[in-house]
Order: C-alpha cells, then sequence, then structure tokens
C-alpha cells in the first residue's frame, strides 16, 4: 500500500465539530476511495489532514512508506507531493490554460515534457482550449485543468473536494470517467469526498461513510449498497423501505409481501426483524390493496409511491408502465436475490 492512514485523530478550532476520530484506511496506486457523509460530518477535515493543512493529535499518516503527519511532525504540505483540487480549482483568472497548466515550471522544464503536456491536453478533451482564461472554459473544463496540472506535476495522491459541485449531470457523469481514467492510466491514487451517493458509486473502488468526524463503514461500492452496516447509513445511499418481519428460518423472513431470503443466517433467538428493500426490488401486479400516491416520471423510469395502511413504498418501473394516480394496486417482492436482515436497532444481523 502506498498510501496508509493509521488511527488518526483532530480536532478543528479545539471542538468536536468537524473533527476526526481514529480513522484509518489504505489506498494503492490505480484506486480510488470515496468519502461519503453529510455537511459537518468531517470530510473536508480529512482531507486537510492529509494535504498536511490539519495537525493530527494521534495516528500517523504514510505516503510511499514515509510518516508525513504523526502526532509531533507534519510535513509541510508543498513538500507532500499531492495536489488538492478544490472546488473552485484554484486557477489563476488573469492566465491562461496552458500558462494555469504549466504554473511554476521554468522554461526549460516546460520544454521537456512537451510530450507529456500534449498527451495530457489530448486526455483531457483541453486541447482546444490551450489560449482560453479560466472565464472562457465550463466548472467542468476548469476541473479537468487542475486535475491534468496535478498530474503533468506528478502527485502521488490526488484529494477532490466535492469535484462536481455546480456541474449538470452529463458533464459530471464526464469528469467522472476523465478522473477515474487518469487516475488509473497514470498510477496515481485518490481521495474524493462528497454529499452525492450518484458521484461516489461512478468513480469509487472503495467507498466509505462518515458521521461525526468517525469512518464508520469502508468497503466496495456494491457490498456497501447491498449490505450497508445499518439501516441509517442504508438511508443514506439512497431510497428504501424498511419491512417488519418475522424469522421463519435460518434465511427466512415472512413480511406483509409474503417470505424472503435472506443474505445472512438469523438467530433463532432474533424473531422480529426488519428487512432492506429498495425501489428495484417490487413488481406491481393485479390487485386492490395498495392505493398509488403519485407518479413520478424520471426518464427511462417512473417512480410510483403506493399505499396501505399506515405503509407507503417506492416501486420503480418501467417508463411506459400505464398507471396514475389514486388507482388501486397490487404489490409483490421480487424474490430473484436475497435481502439483507436488521435487528430492531437497525444493526445489520450476522
Amino acid at each position: 500500500m502506498s498510501c496508509i492512514v493509521k488511527h488518526i485523530s483532530a480536532k478543528v478550532d479545539g471542538t468536536s465539530a468537524f473533527s476526526l476520530h481514529d480513522i484509518s484506511f489504505s489506498l494503492k496506486h490505480g484506486t480510488i476511495l470515496a468519502i461519503l457523509g453529510k455537511s459537518g460530518a468531517g470530510k473536508s477535515s480529512l482531507l486537510n489532514a492529509m494535504a498536511g493543512f490539519l495537525p493530527i493529535q494521534h495516528g500517523a499518516i504514510l505516503l510511499e512508506n514515509k510518516t508525513v503527519s504523526c502526532a509531533s511532525y507534519c510535513l509541510p504540505p508543498l513538500e507532500r507531493n499531492i495536489g488538492m483540487i478544490f472546488q473552485d480549482h484554484n486557477l489563476l483568472p488573469h492566465l491562461s490554460l496552458m500558462e494555469n497548466f504549466t504554473l511554476g515550471m521554468s522554461r526549460d522544464e516546460i520544454a521537456t515534457q512537451k510530450k507529456k503536456i500534449r498527451t495530457l491536453l489530448t486526455d483531457l478533451d483541453l486541447t482546444h482550449l490551450k489560449h482560453a482564461l479560466p472565464h472562457q472554459m465550463s466548472g467542468g473544463e476548469q476541473q479537468r485543468v487542475a486535475l491534468g496540472r496535478a498530474l503533468l506535476h506528478q502527485k502521488t495522491l490526488l484529494l477532490f473536494d466535492e469535484p462536481f459541485s455546480g456541474l449538470d449531470h452529463d458533464r459530471m457523469m464526464q469528469l467522472a470517467q476523465t478522473i477515474k481514467n487518469s487516475v488509473t492510466k497514470y498510477g496515481k491514487m485518490a481521495v474524493l469526498v462528497t454529499h452525492h451517493t450518484e458521484e461516489a458509486f461512478l468513480i469509487a473502488d472503495k467507498m466509505g461513510y462518515m458521521e461525526q468526524g468517525v469512518l464508520k463503514v469502508l468497503s466496495t461500492p456494491k457490498d456497501l449498497y447491498h449490505a450497508p452496516p445499518n439501516l441509517t447509513i442504508a438511508q443514506a445511499l439512497g431510497p428504501t423501505t424498511i419491512l417488519s418481519g418475522v424469522r421463519t428460518g435460518n434465511n427466512t423472513v415472512r413480511t406483509i409481501l409474503g417470505t424472503v431470503h435472506t443474505i445472512q443466517k438469523i438467530p433463532g433467538s432474533q424473531k422480529n426483524v426488519h428487512i432492506l428493500t429498495r425501489p428495484d426490488d417490487f413488481e406491481l401486479s393485479i390487485g386492490s390493496e395498495f392505493v398509488v400516491q403519485d407518479v413520478v416520471f424520471m426518464g427511462m423510469t417512473q417512480e410510483v409511491v403506493v399505499s396501505h395502511k399506515d405503509m407507503k413504498i417506492r416501486v420503480l418501473t418501467p417508463h411506459h408502465t400505464p398507471i396514475s394516480t389514486g388507482s388501486r394496486v397490487g404489490l409483490t417482492i421480487r424474490n430473484d436475490h436475497s435481502f439483507c436482515a436488521y435487528d430492531s436497532r437497525g444493526a445489520l444481523l450476522g
């Protein structure tokens, strides 16, 4: 591993808000870690600690087997070989793209790196903007300039603070792919913080979730989505419906919508459980038990909200499904995969 964060803790302005508590993870070249969490969870503080702007009180940060931060030592940011890409891109407004790109390099260095500069501009689709000023570029283009500058200056670790803020969906998708391709091609490591789940799922090899300065979980995107450690994190990762159920076997639970199979073995002492479901886990059927409360057209799909007594369930259906508000329908739960079961406190069983 080339970047190791070992049990670090840090205080921001002497308060617990935005502070870090016993955080650990590791990264290798060619991988991206995305950290999710609400505003104030400490995500930006983590980046500041890694960059050297925030001293740590406990633990250590190692980069390429060299300690850059510990309780008694903090290597200055400029000596860490880290590229920090902020929301505002840090471009000088009076300099052209090329001048911003090569900022801090001598003429001889620029001449020596001419081939690499040309390749980077091509990879980042910036060649046609070489002479443009920042105000003549879109937000996504400015972000790509900041990324290219970090790659050109041989930064080992790239830190992204909400890199897709202010971008529309298409530009966000394009930039996410550009970052992912660049990290892989140039063998870099990257940590990205965001509070948007779609961004994290698009780009991450590993994902973590922070809450009140604590890294609650670290996993692959797929495992974190399908089997989050508790229902609070599950709800933060996307729309959910929590079904109450009764254990009927080691891996079966009876719910109001029928029996489902669970990924994990449920202890015999655990009679009542909760089942995590998402909108694509259901199908509308012929029946009258549920009333359609709302239909939201979303392009390729539509979200249908149905209710029964005090229960409301979101159902994702194809965009052409003929259905209208006020109609009555049946609802079945898909059994083509297994579900996760949680205890009464919302903790993952097993």
